[in-house]
């Protein structure tokens, strides 16, 4: 396969969030040794919430050309830890201990395994993971799936057993086309948030919006608000608001501030299903329902859509599951 095929593959996985240091040349490797499947994976973490990826790549038998074809996304979700005292034990200052140890360092932890505070924690975590208080167990589960996953520690303590209790798995197909989801924009689905993509319809590019919903995508049609009529305080700003709706239509949830209410901190998100946008105060209770200047947040007709920029077509069909 020339370089240049391989250049176009590599294109085909960053349009979609698949890109590290040594990539290229473990692709240009796998194809040298004659493999019609490879299959590549990355960890990511966002926030307290860590990403696994598992991407397939396949060759076409009649061009010998390379393309992504799905990967598998799973989402460990470990955290809130609801901290507590057990056994004595206070759960809060244990995470911290365990948080000061960097567990990825195989030397360290081998100098530091006759040392108190090493042996200290793991007499804590076993002291969680017997007692008979489920919660005490589950706290012991969340700390050791955020810590001690794919570390050496683990050669020593094992912890895939109880794995799924906190994964959740979704496979997405690829056709390089507008509807492909991005490694991000599957975080934030399999996070309960929407994401805006785009059929080519002949001329046209028809916005619409993806939700996941019992392991299938559920498509829901675009909507349009006047943003700065909203009691925001970003999207009022010329230099603020660009960002904060770039990040709405891929799924983000957006820090805010509410004209009216000093240095109080909100949430904004994207809510197809309603046709709206659902905006959240610092502990996520919903405010647009109640909050004064806020019933503006209704969605206007489709014919009230501006036009949308053009958009260069990439190859392929849209299709998705």
């Amino acid at each position: 396969m020339t370089n240049e095929k391989v250049d176009h593959l590599v294109e085909q996985l960053e349009e979609v969030g698949f890109i590290w240091p040594g990539m290229y040349d473990n692709l240009q490797k796998s194809i040298n040794e004659g493999n019609y499947v490879i299959r590549l994976n990355d960890r990511r973490r966002y926030g307290d919430d860590e990403m696994f990826y598992g991407l397939t790549i396949i060759k076409d038998p009649k061009t010998h050309d390379f393309s992504p074809y799905e990967y598998v996304a799973i989402l460990l979700r470990t955290h809130p830890v609801p901290h507590g005292t057990y056994e004595g034990l206070e759960t809060a200052l244990l995470e911290q201990r365990m948080k000061d140890i960097n567990w990825n360092d195989y030397e360290r932890i081998t100098h530091l395994a006759g040392g108190k505070n090493t042996i200290s924690i793991l007499e804590d975590i076993r002291k969680l993971t017997t007692s008979s208080d489920p919660g005490a167990q589950d706290i012991a589960k969340r700390l050791q799936l955020r810590y001690w996953l794919n570390t050496p520690i683990e050669q020593r303590y094992p912890i895939p057993h109880y794995y799924d209790e906190y994964a959740a798995r979704q496979l997405f197909t690829l056709s390089n086309s507008f509807s492909d989801i991005h490694t991000r924009d599957a975080y934030n689905l399999m996070c309960n948030r929407s994401v805006m993509k785009f059929e080519l319809t002949g001329n046209r590019i028809i916005p619409y919006w993806v939700v996941l919903e019992n392991g299938k995508l559920i498509n829901y049609p675009d909507f349009f608000l006047d943003f700065k009529s909203l009691p925001i305080k970003e999207l009022q700003n010329d230099s603020t608001g660009p960002s904060v709706i770039h990040g709405l239509i891929r799924g983000e949830r957006m820090v805010v501030h509410l004209v009216g209410i000093e240095a109080d901190t909100a949430y904004i998100e994207a809510d197809p299903r309603n046709q709206t946008f659902a905006i959240y105060d610092k502990n996520l209770v919903r405010l647009d329902e109640a909050f004064p200047g806020l019933e503006q947040l209704k969605a206007r007709p489709a014919n009230a859509l501006p036009d949308r920029r053009k958009i260069q077509p990439r190859k392929g069909n849209g299709h998705h599951q």
